[in-house]
């Protein structure tokens, strides 16, 4: 199957100034630890061109976690059709994704009506690059929970955030 849609550029942006609040030791999963640590205010932004959406830490990255993981692993297995559904109230979105040879194919449907845009909602980006931000994304998370410290002890979840690099696709 030929690609018809160019390659997009694609990048998840990262406040460098994140200050963590501390840990809540009623907190059992990686999604209360989110809440618990970030500032309402911590957004990251996914970019892709010239299009930016915000994605706030403390809620979205919550919301988002355990779909971003599977998306992680459908994409490492190599899936050629999937669809990712992020739940969060602000970034409210479905994925259809499509992986041919290095390249991933991402249609997407915003499901928040506050949130419509008449941009183009169709991109292709190279599958490495597109891992990659992700997971900086998620090494941040992990960096920043460990500094609030939570581990593996605490969190049921946290071994998802262990050997990120599983996820690079060689």
């Amino acid at each position: 199957m030929h690609l018809n849609t160019k390659n997009m550029y694609f990048e998840i942006i990262l406040k460098s100034d994140v200050k963590l609040k501390t840990r809540d030791i009623d907190d059992t999963t990686i999604s209360e630890a989110t809440f618990s640590i970030y500032e309402l205010e911590d957004d990251a932004k996914i970019k892709w061109d010239n299009f930016l959406v915000s994605f706030n830490l403390k809620n979205d990255l919550g919301d988002c976690f355990s779909d971003i993981i599977n998306m992680l692993e459908l994409i490492k297995k190599k899936e050629p059709y999937f669809k990712v559904i992020f739940p969060s109230y602000s970034f409210f979105e479905a994925w259809k994704c499509s992986i041919q040879k290095n390249i991933i194919t991402i249609e997407w449907t915003n499901l928040n009506e506050k949130y419509k845009t008449n941009t183009n909602n169709k991109i292709s980006i190279d599958i490495n690059l597109y891992v990659k931000e992700w997971l900086k994304l998620l090494n941040q998370l992990k960096e920043d929970l460990t500094k609030v410290g939570y581990n593996n002890k605490n969190l049921e979840d946290y071994y998802l955030l262990e050997n990120l690099d599983r996820y690079l696709i060689l």
